[in-house]
């Protein structure tokens, strides 16, 4: 029927699709349509035809779709109504040649019209949600309006709602004109006009934007800045809150005398429209993709609570712990066994994740943090425009400090980073690819810094807790070569799932309370003054030791010494979103420096707080690599205008709690500002929302185009980590080539330098690959595809990297490091399983190597793993399946993740995978081989391949092993 409907027809065989009397049909087809259409008609062996492998099947297919890149200036959607009077038009202006009747013909002739020029004329006090455009052409005039998705009006498609021939005396009676350089794809009707904009996805033009508010802007960047901070922070509060999951209970029941509930998503909630309009998904998908599909955690605990708003009252919220999924009455849902019984209530229920506490405390922090960035108009500055504010110090390093042995040792790169982070002020950004020794650089500034001024003070900070454990250590590992050991380095609070340091601020508040408690001062003071001192000793331990909580009182205390100490401390490490920066903001506090790791990963409001906190700011991070959480989303919202304005309406109610009278005016002022002016905001806030990357681009354009360009940002180029094997994979798959090898680490792996010996069939190739096929053409016997048992997961996978543990040792005399990853939590938790089974068993020599993530585990995933290293990595990708499109690969298909994934090794890494189920999805996304977002994968796959054919000492730089070698045969 489907064919029949679209004049197609299967060709036996092989399944081809043409077109009844038009053979070319199926060139206008793509892969991935040809594929479902195939698979509809002619299934083949594999192919699932239940209801929900085909839907997601078209999922994967309007994703597909969405991503297509029509052409790279972009486009203007323009449909017709259907009483806009187009057939009249068009008859009149060619003489009665194009009969009324004939629409082809019609749309045909006009987009020729469109060819010879077009105009658009603007009222001059244009409001897009009320006022329409004209469009004027050779030929015809034609009056606009706003389409409307979702129930709010959106210039990215224009409707016509009027058209008719061009008089010779037409005139444009005053409104602002502007010239259409851009293509006009044309719709035949709203409907059409959606389906384009899904084929253009971000390409899709705003018709409004031409329309911007000619007006001088106003001159005042201090507020222009945080008015753009400010609504990032709002959009991103928002996308939180609407995490908060409506539900309605099912079935109530005891188990083990534990309450029980079973719940389902709530359909046709309000949640539910606000998703729809910011493109999140709709609840009932969610929480499949919670605790069906491959997004689940296992570790993450939940709540149920009556209330979505953020920082809401948690009175009558009760803990939720994920037993499984269930079917009750033919409805998918899920049980949870929960701390309070939930008799008798019958209202709004919510499920919530128990981090939105911690997201709660961080957004209400930035926010708070946010007002001070009144006073630092020299940070305003920088972020508008850091190329007008960039100057030389003239502190460039000295001919002295060149000709140190520590400076000599440093790539060339590297030296140039290091000489600029003291001659440019007052900021620098560093772009730093896997293993160029980010962290290097940074301790070499630390210690340069100190011993020039050793009463200087210096502020470090990381986007993450593990990047600043390793931070921390080299820094002062560098410290102390360097002779400046007693330089007080004090370390904010760490959350309550890491090891304690010895430099966090309570810990060191406690030592000088130990101190004081046996001083010769407190000895000579009243009693009442030492029993003082005991009691907040005694009850700091206490909160320490024993994770007690501290009475108001002595809160109270213990926070005015750690002010105390942060304000006495040569250099403070904090996390990005500590309290500690939040107080120091408050305090006026100020560095001689501040540098900033993982400056990639972070938001505008997320950074602005240490950016206060000195004059001088060195940004170190890698836009190739993972950006901050949801920022694909984040981006999609600020980039529209009526995704912003919808938002910020929103964060009226959901941030309701945590906005105080002075932000409810703010936000109130922006609802109600002219549109010019809240384009422009959301304009900023979209380019402020990754400042590192919007920097570092905007520099690297700049640099192309101005003669005389002075930089504000150094690459570093030169890696030591990777086997020079795998660096030159990651290079060609995601640095343009550009990524090169350190001579030194050249020379180690030709001294054969390796921490790891092997049992065949394993070998010592840097790079190998456990290539299973295409699960659409296993071998007999061949184990090959991914499972979805409720989760997404990977067997035979698993199988595999157990294979290859037992066939992997430590060199006598090391403890190499080991990693074991994969982009898929379910597959991390059934690796997990697996190890520990075997770590008893098969695989005890594995306490010969070295666990290098915080928790101690060998598993985890890539996301947890950026910024880590490992002598032995192991990926399992987990993707094998037969379904075309942008879903067949998942993450995989995340240029950022994988990225990461593939250059976490040192010596060895061991892709656990099918290349050939990668070669055909892409090719079934990209036919034609034209440029395309997964072309990282083909030129991965050809490095490795390239890889093969070359050796060193007689080992292969690659080898691929057949599942069977490793004795994995089903």
């Amino acid at each position: 029927m489907i064919l029949e409907l679209l004049g197609l027809t299967v060709r036996n065989g092989d399944g081809f699709v043409s077109a009844e009397g038009r053979p070319a049909i199926d060139a206008s087809l793509s892969a991935a349509e040809r594929q479902l259409l195939r698979r509809l008609v002619t299934p083949a062996r594999f192919d699932q035809l239940d209801a929900r492998s085909i839907g997601e099947a078209i999922e994967d297919l309007l994703l597909t779709l969405t991503r297509a890149s029509v052409t790279q200036a972009g486009s203007l959607v323009l449909a017709f109504a259907g009483k806009a009077g187009l057939g009249r038009a068009v008859f009149d202006a060619t003489d009665g040649a194009i009969a009324v009747d004939e629409t082809r013909n019609q749309l045909d002739w006009v987009r020729a019209d469109f060819d010879g020029g077009a105009t658009l004329l603007i009222p001059s006090r244009f409001d897009p949600t009320k006022h329409g455009l004209r469009l004027v052409t050779g030929q015809l005039v034609m009056t606009l309006r706003a389409s409307v998705s979702n129930g709010v009006p959106s210039w990215d498609a224009a409707i016509c709602e009027r058209v008719f021939p061009r008089d010779r005396r037409f005139e444009p009676r005053g409104d602002r004109q502007h010239d259409i350089t851009q293509s006009i794809q044309i719709a035949r009707n709203a409907t059409e006009a959606e389906t384009l904009k899904l084929r253009l996805g971000p390409d899709a033009l705003d018709w409004s934007a031409f329309a911007a508010d000619d007006r001088p802007e106003r001159d005042d960047p201090v507020a222009d800045v945080g008015d753009a901070l400010f609504v990032a922070q709002l959009v991103e509060g928002v996308v939180k809150a609407a995490e908060a999951l409506p539900v309605e209970i099912l079935e109530r029941r005891r188990e083990n005398g534990r309450p029980v509930v079973a719940v389902r998503a709530l359909p046709r909630s309000d949640r539910d429209q606000l998703a729809r309009k910011l493109g999140m998904a709709q609840g009932e998908v969610a929480m499949r993709r919670l605790f069906d599909d491959d997004g689940r955690d296992a570790e993450m605990r939940w709540r149920l609570g009556r209330s979505a708003a953020m920082k809401a009252s948690r009175t009558f919220d009760t803990a939720a712990h994920f037993v499984g999924a269930c079917t009750i009455d033919g409805r998918q849902a899920y049980r949870f066994e929960i701390d309070e019984p939930l008799d008798g209530y019958d209202g709004p229920l919510f499920l919530k994740p128990q981090s939105d506490t911690g997201s709660e405390q961080v957004i209400a922090r930035r926010l708070r943090v946010l007002k001070a960035l009144a006073g630092r108009p020299d940070l305003t500055d920088m972020l508008t425009n850091p190329w007008r504010v960039r100057r030389s110090t003239g502190e460039g390093l000295s001919e002295k400090e060149r000709g140190l042995k520590s400076f000599k040792v440093l790539d060339a790169p590297k030296q140039a980073a290091l000489a600029a982070a003291f001659e440019v002020a007052p900021t620098l950004l560093v772009v730093g690819p896997p293993g160029v020794g980010k962290t290097r650089l940074a301790t070499e500034i630390v210690t340069r810094r100190f011993d020039r001024e050793p009463n200087s003070r210096m502020l470090i900070c990381a986007q993450g807790h593990d990047a600043l454990n390793h931070l921390q250590e080299k820094v002062q590992e560098a410290l102390a070569m360097s002779g400046a050991d007693k330089v007080l380095v004090i370390r904010s609070s760490t959350p309550e799932r890491q090891a304690r340091l010895p430099q966090e601020v309570e810990a060191r508040a406690l030592d000088l309370l130990r101190t004081l408690e046996t001083s010769a001062g407190v000895a000579a003071a009243p009693p009442s003054l030492g029993e003082a001192v005991k009691a907040l000793r005694v009850s700091v331990e206490d909160s320490l030791e024993r994770k007690a909580d501290l009475m108001v009182g002595d809160r109270v205390a213990l926070g005015a010494l750690a002010s105390l100490l942060l304000d006495a401390a040569d250099i403070v490490i904090s996390t990005l979103n500590s309290r500690d920066v939040e107080r120091l903001v408050e305090s006026r506090a100020q560095f001689d420096w501040v540098i900033v790791e993982e400056a990639a990963r972070a938001t505008g409001p997320e950074l602005a707080g240490a950016l206060m906190l000195s004059g001088r700011r060195l940004l170190i991070g890698d836009q190739n690599q993972l950006p901050a959480f949801d920022a694909p989303r984040m981006r999609t919202i600020l980039s529209s205008h009526a995704l912003t304005q919808t938002a910020l309406a929103e964060a009226k109610v959901l941030l309701a709690p945590m906005l105080d009278e002075e932000w409810t005016t703010r936000l109130g002022r922006l609802l109600a500002a002219d549109p010019g002016d809240q384009r422009a905001t959301g304009e900023r806030a979209h380019r402020l929302f990754a400042p590192f990357e919007t920097l570092v681009a905007e520099d690297e354009r700049q640099a192309k185009q101005r003669v005389g360009h002075r930089p504000i940002a150094e690459t570093l180029t030169e890696q030591r980590r990777m086997d020079p094997a795998i660096a030159e994979v990651v290079s060609k798959a995601f640095y343009d080539g550009g990524l090169t090898t350190s001579a030194s680490r050249i020379a180690e792996v030709e001294a054969d330098a390796s921490p790891l010996r092997y049992l065949e069939p394993m070998t010592a190739s840097p790079i190998v690959v456990v290539d299973f096929p295409h699960v659409s053409r296993p071998k007999p016997g061949e184990p090959s595809a991914e499972e979805e048992v409720g989760r997404l997961r990977n067997s035979v996978e698993a199988d595999a990297v157990m294979a290859v543990l037992r066939h992997v040792r430590a060199a006598d005399g090391t403890r190499p490091t080991l990693a074991i990853l994969s982009p898929y939590k379910a597959q991390v938790e059934h690796l997990q399983r697996r190890l520990t089974y075997g770590l008893s068993r098969d695989l005890k020599h594995l306490d010969a190597f070295a666990p290098v993530r915080s928790d101690g585990a060998f598993v985890g995933t890539i996301d947890s793993f950026q910024g880590n290293e490992a002598d032995l990595v192991l990926l399992s990708l987990v993707r094998n399946n037969p379904r075309t499109g942008l879903g067949a690969v998942g993450f995989l298909r995340e240029k950022a993740r994988m990225n990461v994934a593939l250059s976490r090794a040192k010596d060895q890494l061991v892709i656990v995978g099918s290349l050939d189920f990668l070669k055909e999805a892409v090719r079934g996304v990209n036919p034609d081989e034209e440029a395309h977002s997964l072309d990282f994968l083909t030129d991965m796959i050809a490095a490795i391949e390239d890889a093969e054919g070359r050796k060193r000492k007689g080992v292969p730089l690659a080898t691929s092993l057949p599942p069977s070698a490793l004795g994995l045969i089903r």
